[in-house]
């Protein structure tokens, strides 16, 4: 969707509004909106908006999480993803989440256990398998990061992310061969991949 498609759509759903003011839903899509096209403080609008008619909109917690996150506000993020993990115990993606914001505050036990939750609901989901082994690496638990990186890349060989992830680990392992095979990987995937061929040189 272009920036005039999703201007669009916004004006159309305050159009809606005005006839019917308490649709979560509605409030919930002109926050996404306002997101897509970077307007956070709007955005963040329209979230309360729609968890105020709705207090168990679990994806609108999960978003102003989002947001909150990226703005550096990591304790709120927090929070903000907890309430709607209890509203959705079971999507993984808010765990995730949950485990990327500990990870940024560096408490890499509860990431740990965050990523270890979501993968319990859902054994293939290829981002928590990837932020686990990177999680595991910041703390040292290298053989058990490899595992888990390369767990990601059979569900997708196509990341090359992933595939440098794993190069640095295998680097920290002092198996040279295993790490510059993984970086040619990632350059594979994305030759404009800076970071690998800075590594390569």
């Amino acid at each position: 969707q272009g920036k005039g498609d999703i201007e669009q759509m916004i004006e159309q759903f305050k159009m809606v509004l005005t006839i019917q003011p308490d649709l979560d839903e509605v409030h919930y899509r002109i926050g996404q909106g306002f997101q897509d096209l970077g307007h956070q403080d709007k955005a963040v609008q329209y979230y309360q908006n729609a968890i105020e008619i709705n207090p168990n909109f679990s994806e609108a917690f999960n978003n102003l999480g989002n947001i909150l996150k990226e703005q550096g506000k990591l304790d709120d993020a927090v929070d903000l993803y907890k309430k709607a993990i209890k509203i959705n115990p079971d999507f993984p993606v808010l765990h995730n989440n949950l485990g990327n914001a500990f990870r940024e505050l560096g408490q890499l036990d509860n990431a740990i256990s965050s990523y270890k939750v979501a993968l319990k609901h859902n054994s293939d989901y290829f981002q928590s398998l990837n932020d686990l082994g990177v999680a595991l690496f910041e703390k040292g638990q290298l053989n058990d990061a490899v595992s888990y990186l390369e767990s990601a890349i059979k569900i997708n060989p196509e990341s090359a992310d992933t595939y440098l992830n794993l190069s640095e680990v295998y680097k920290n392992l002092q198996q040279h061969e295993d790490a510059l095979r993984c970086l040619q990987k990632a350059i594979e995937m994305d030759k404009e991949y800076s970071d690998a061929h800075n590594n390569l040189g």
